[in-house]
């Protein structure tokens, strides 16, 4: 269950349920804090009683009151004890469901790319298989820039323009496996990431596997664009008129699972 989940619930009756509660709204108010009122507001619950379920967190430092303010914000326990979590977490743990449910949707093959942001590249760190075969090899764990493919540029829309530029003349300056492809044009770059931004997803045919297509989201966490998902198949075996389907797909899929990885539901 999310916190955005947890925080919706109709009041419980138990006070750990309450109290629980109450530590998930702070945590998704963040740093910046919230008045006892609004929180009240959030949980559906008198200001008396969550006056109290905060106080029970407060005196275990998981929540703190800044008494100038009176804004109720996370406190040094709860930031330990996630600290802690985050330490030991794998999001390709929590992505495989997610990666499942879409292969056997559409029988084709998923996969779930990690951004890192200082090399401005994606590697694939986790798949889910239809039972179609694919007629070429995708490498796992392997890191090539966002500029190219599906999966890459639905990471790349989210970035500033002004990034984006750097990171084309980045590549243009390395040497590598990726580097041997013809680089984009930066406008033509540009006009396709205002593409994806528009529809919500990236298309790529044949950029990094000869007859393949690619559909592309970006997935995020509470900090931004985390990596995206991408469903890969042969051109030939998946009908154009499929791809806006897919896409939708794709779309509602990341909504739940950076839901999950902590971002902030849109609407």
């Amino acid at each position: 269950m999310t916190i955005s989940e947890v925080s919706s619930q109709k009041p419980g009756t138990g006070t750990i349920e309450r109290t629980l509660r109450a530590l998930a709204v702070v945590a998704e108010i963040g740093p910046e804090g919230s008045g006892l009122t609004a929180i009240a507001e959030r949980l559906s619950l008198p200001a008396p009683t969550v006056h109290r379920l905060l106080r029970i967190l407060s005196q275990e430092d998981f929540v703190v009151l800044d008494e100038v303010r009176h804004l109720y914000r996370p406190g040094a326990e709860f930031y330990r004890v996630a600290a802690r979590v985050l330490a030991g977490f794998d999001e390709s743990r929590l992505v495989l469901p997610t990666l499942e449910k879409l292969a056997a949707r559409f029988n084709e093959t998923v996969v779930f790319g990690r951004f890192h942001p200082v090399e401005g590249a994606l590697s694939f760190v986790a798949r889910a298989d239809g039972s179609q075969l694919l007629q070429y090899r995708i490498e796992m764990n392997r890191a090539d820039p966002v500029i190219w493919g599906a999966s890459g540029k639905a990471v790349l829309a989210q970035l500033d323009d002004e990034v984006i530029e750097q990171l084309l003349e980045d590549v243009s300056h390395r040497r590598g496996a990726m580097s041997e492809r013809a680089l984009p044009e930066l406008s033509e770059l540009q006009e396709q990431v205002r593409r994806i931004r528009a529809d919500g997803f990236a298309v790529s045919e044949g950029e990094k596997l000869p007859d393949a297509r690619g559909i592309g989201v970006p997935v995020f966490d509470a900090r931004g664009v985390v990596g995206s998902i991408t469903l890969t198949s042969p051109r030939s075996r998946l009908p154009h008129s499929e791809v806006s389907v897919i896409g939708a797909a794709l779309i509602e899929a990341s909504k739940e699972l950076s839901t999950k990885l902590g971002a902030t539901p849109s609407e």
